[in-house]
């Protein structure tokens, strides 16, 4: 397998002194350099962007089983059109999975004013012991008591000035 510096390979400055490798598409049999780095992580696919442009889903080098997680700390979950479930999918295809979990308990998609609750307030903790559901309103209302409860907690008090005379 050859192997060079970016320097050699012309790449920009901060890339220079890291070592590149030369890795084949197996399918059309282009070659292209690749950082040496990337080249050992488990979901590395030697298919050029070409190549893999094309595939979609499962056959995707970075299918990790429908699962992805997202920017808020929710997992979400990819559901095909054909579900059960699919009235409560997102454009990009996926429902939120304690969303998901919830719905399947209870045997129908759930309505969009429906709020499925993490009692533990872990987004990614999906089980239904940790799950309840609520309207909107009650949802909101356990927040701001939350929130109310927490202004006043110790560590956000302001401190007790000392009178001096100790």
């Amino acid at each position: 397998m050859e192997r060079i510096k970016g320097k050699e390979l012309g790449v920009s400055h901060w890339d220079t002194g890291r070592w590149y490798i030369k890795v084949q598409c197996p399918n059309c049999k282009e070659y292209r350099w690749v950082q040496e780095r990337y080249f050992n992580k488990e979901n590395f696919s030697s298919w050029c962007c070409a190549c893999q442009a094309g595939k979609k889903g499962s056959d995707s080098h970075n299918w990790h089983g429908g699962k992805r997680h997202s920017v808020k700390g929710y997992i979400k979950i990819y559901v095909t059109p054909d579900s059960p479930f699919a009235s409560m999918r997102h454009p990009d295809g996926s429902i939120l999975e304690h969303r998901l979990m919830m719905a399947k308990h209870l045997g129908r998609p759930l309505k969009p004013e429906e709020i499925v609750h993490h009692k533990n307030g872990i987004k990614s903790d999906n089980r239904l012991d940790n799950l309840e559901i609520n309207t909107l309103s009650t949802h909101m209302s356990f927040h701001a008591k939350k929130k109310e409860l927490w202004k006043y907690s110790p560590i956000h008090l302001p401190p007790q000035v000392s009178s001096g005379g100790e």
